[in-house]
């Protein structure tokens, strides 16, 4: 299992990137999502807490989950 953060500000286009906890583009301004088997649960429970914000998946630490990203 792995820990999950979104980055607390937003890119271009209005969402978060999710990241895992040893990827080299979490800034300094994450919020923890918790820990989970994969990308798509961090997805899913980020969406349950915060259903308005949008996510990504971060295109270096979460490439396999990338086509799910809302």
């Amino acid at each position: 299992m792995i820990s999950y953060y979104y980055n607390d500000i937003t890119t271009e286009d209005g969402s978060h990137d999710i990241h895992t906890r040893i990827c080299p583009h979490l800034s300094n301004r994450n919020v923890e999502i918790g820990i989970y088997y994969n990308a798509e649960d961090a997805i899913f429970a980020a969406h349950k807490g915060l259903p308005r914000k949008k996510f990504n998946c971060c295109e270096f630490c979460c490439r396999e989950n990338l086509l799910i990203a809302t």
